[in-house]
């Protein structure tokens, strides 16, 4: 029997490449590649001499994100997140204005793309300030385009793909950056082969293996990755892997998804949870993010007792001292919508959503 069934966990490594396809170079990309998007952040904190200098990091991000920069001497200030993740220029404004960061970082959270209104921050301020946009969540929604100085992403969270990471510095190409090399003992990519192999094996229903086994090989893999400190460049089976995803069409895939279920969202259930986006118009997501009124943990179970595994995608930093509302590391939760998934998924999804709300409804 296949375990079909599972909905989210890790992305198995992408098979059946055409190598005629994933070799050959793409003239128009102007990208440089890395192992991981905190390979990428390290190079823009090294080409814009950031070192030592006072940042801008949003309050809401991950802990690679603040590391990074910690571990190149940088002064960390923290600015405030809106509820809905949407960018409020006047706030942005004055933040820069008060605290005079050299370089400012921000996320274009989920999908949302809201190049305009950076535009209008970058004529008051790129004077004074660098700007890095992460386009991680957001790099195939509407446009691609970014004014920022710099624009960086990490490439692994789409699919299967080992590693990767991309920067691209105001349209250049061919960046004089130097990249570290990888140490001998370097297995993560063994590991992460052989925990794509078990899970394609499981999910196929082979009666021998069972999910601690795969589930602790990408655990292993993650941290061999976490454990990276230098600028190392991408391996070339992984950009292989990024290059055959681009020929895809799972970016259709996963915005179909998106509209299944905020048609499906019923209203009656924003007692325990508000999605962040249901207009959702040129938005092609990571996930199908929920800021819960309850326990997150209620739901995540729930979920995952049914075969749903959603995640939580960045808990706190320990690096974060500064005071803040700490709602989105506490209350959001991601829904698996990416491309391994269709219509029949996603109304299973949303059964479960009206099946949890007569549970905490009695």
């Amino acid at each position: 029997m296949a375990h079909f069934e599972e909905i989210g966990g890790n992305f198995p490594v992408v098979l059946g490449m055409n190598s005629e396809v994933v070799n050959s170079e793409d003239t128009a990309d102007l990208n440089q590649y890395f192992s991981s998007g905190r390979s990428a952040i390290l190079a823009t904190i090294i080409h814009s001499r950031a070192q030592g200098k006072k940042v801008a990091l949003p309050y809401f991000t991950c802990h690679s994100v603040i590391e990074s920069f910690v571990r190149m001497g940088c002064e960390i200030k923290f600015y405030p997140i809106q509820k809905d993740l949407k960018v409020q220029e006047d706030l942005i404004i004055q933040f820069c204005q008060v605290e005079q960061p050299y370089l400012f970082f921000y996320h274009d959270y989920f999908g949302l793309n809201e190049e305009l209104k950076w535009s209008k921050i970058f004529d008051v301020c790129s004077g004074q300030q660098l700007f890095v946009n992460d386009k991680t969540h957001s790099f195939f929604s509407a446009s691609t385009h970014s004014s920022a100085h710099y624009t960086l992403m990490s490439i692994r969270k789409w699919g299967g793909i080992s590693e990767g990471g991309c920067l691209q510095i105001n349209g250049m190409k061919g960046l004089d950056i130097q990249y570290d090399i990888r140490p001998d003992n370097d297995f993560r990519m063994e590991i992460y082969n052989k925990a794509s192999e078990l899970k394609r094996e499981f999910l196929q229903g082979d009666p021998s293996i069972n999910k601690e086994q795969f589930r602790s090989l990408f655990y292993q893999s993650e941290s061999f990755f976490d454990s990276e400190t230098g600028i190392y460049p991408i391996r070339l089976e992984a950009l292989q892997q990024w290059r055959a995803l681009l020929r895809s069409p799972f970016a259709q895939r996963r915005k179909l998804n998106l509209d299944l279920l905020v048609q499906g969202w019923n209203p009656d259930w924003e007692g325990w949870g508000i999605p962040i986006f249901m207009n959702n118009r040129d938005v092609v997501p990571l996930y199908f993010p929920i800021l819960l009124k309850i326990q997150r943990s209620l739901l995540q179970s729930f979920l995952a007792s049914h075969g749903v595994y959603a995640p939580i995608i960045w808990p706190k930093s320990i690096l974060i001292t500064q005071e803040g509302d700490d709602s989105f590391y506490n209350q959001l939760l991601c829904i698996p919508i990416d491309q391994r998934y269709g219509e029949k998924d996603m109304n299973r999804i949303l059964s479960l959503f009206e099946a949890f709300d007569k549970m905490m409804k009695g």
